[in-house]
């Protein structure tokens, strides 16, 4: 577990460096293109990737608690439940979880 602090810097890291072009293909108006329920779930399943990855490296306990202190379980299913995945994928995003 003296781990943890290195291992949320590198899911940081790794998450943060997975959509750079999205940021930049937003519209300068400020009004967003809508979102296809596709492009979102790529996005939700980047972020589980990246959760399975700390699962499988440092162990179901590491990546539980790393994914519940940065997406807690009621957060995401009542994300999932009002918006779907595209308000998960906006979630992420703002949250710096994805870009």
């Amino acid at each position: 577990m003296k781990y943890i602090n290195i291992i949320i810097t590198v899911a940081l890291t790794l998450l943060g460096s997975l959509f750079p072009a999205q940021a930049q293909n937003r519209p300068a108006t400020g009004t967003a293109a809508p979102e296809s329920q596709d492009r979102c779930q790529a996005e939700v399943l980047k972020f589980e990737h990246i959760m399975s990855f700390i699962r499988e490296s440092q162990g179901p306990q590491a990546a539980a608690k790393l994914k519940e202190k940065l997406l807690p379980a009621k957060t995401e299913s009542e994300i999932m439940r009002k918006d779907g995945y595209c308000g998960l994928a906006r979630h992420l995003r703002e949250k710096k979880l994805s870009s």
